[in-house]
């Protein structure tokens, strides 16, 4: 499973549940492991694991929290690895609009993270 599909399997589920999260954390990391091998330590520590999984969870709630447009702009560009003209006739958008609704999004994405409004 892709991690976009991962995404969008998890990000609209209205309640916390904690089997969801695990099964979440654990789809995520497998999906770094296919995207990039070197990204994760051929034996990382279970603490390190465990931040890996709480981190995916809490992208994954962000990712949820944000508006629709929001939401997709940033799946097609980053988990999708769409360029910007092929967002754009997804969208049914501009280019340049399509560069300025991902710009928002990452803004609001990251304050959301940080827990700000």
């Amino acid at each position: 499973m892709s991690l976009a599909q991962v995404v969008r399997r998890y990000y609209g589920t209205q309640g916390r549940d904690v089997r969801l999260e695990r099964d979440l954390a654990h789809e995520l990391d497998q999906s770094s492991r296919l995207l990039d091998p070197g990204l994760l330590a051929a034996q990382s520590s279970p603490s390190h694991q465990a931040e890996q999984r709480e981190q995916a969870v809490l992208l994954a709630d962000a990712l949820g929290q944000l508006p629709e447009a929001y939401r997709e702009v940033i799946i097609l560009s980053h988990l999708e690895g769409l360029s910007f003209p092929e967002v754009a006739r997804r969208m049914g958008r501009t280019v340049d609009s399509v560069k300025n609704l991902w710009a928002r999004a990452l803004a609001r994405l990251r304050r959301s993270l940080r827990g700000g409004p």
